[in-house]
């Protein structure tokens, strides 16, 4: 990726979070041309699809028991395509889930959390270290 592509994500990601932080949503606005480009791109790329799928399961199984919404669903497909890496996508989306776990145990809270952060956060830390 060239920077400012780089500089144009890291953007993109801090709406995202920034909206799922303030609002609970994740916009379809924001997400779905993401997804679409994502899943076009893995038409070349298997292993685009491959990371995307990774990522994409464990929020599958949370939105069937209602604890994730199709947002965070829709945001793990695209990051985890983006990173073209089934490693680098389930570290990104295990570090997510450390992360709010670690957050709910610390604020002493049962009430649900935006999820969005986290798992931004998690993806840009993972292809920081090279995944």
């Amino acid at each position: 990726m060239g920077e400012s592509f780089d500089v144009v994500v890291a953007f993109w990601l801090l709406a995202l979070a920034g909206s799922d932080a303030r609002c609970g949503r994740l916009p379809n606005r924001w997400l779905v041309p993401a997804v679409v480009a994502v899943a076009a791109s893995s038409i070349d790329d298997p292993a685009i699809l491959l990371s995307a799928v990774i990522a994409t399961t464990p929020y599958l199984a949370g939105f069937a028991l209602n604890h994730v919404g199709a947002g965070d669903v829709k945001l793990a497909f695209v990051l985890g395509g983006m990173s073209a890496d089934p490693i680098a996508a389930l570290s990104a989306v295990l570090l997510a889930q450390i992360t709010t776990v670690a957050w709910h145990v610390r604020s002493h809270t049962s009430r649900a959390s935006p999820h969005g952060p986290a798992l931004s956060g998690a993806a840009v830390l993972v292809w920081a270290a090279g995944g």
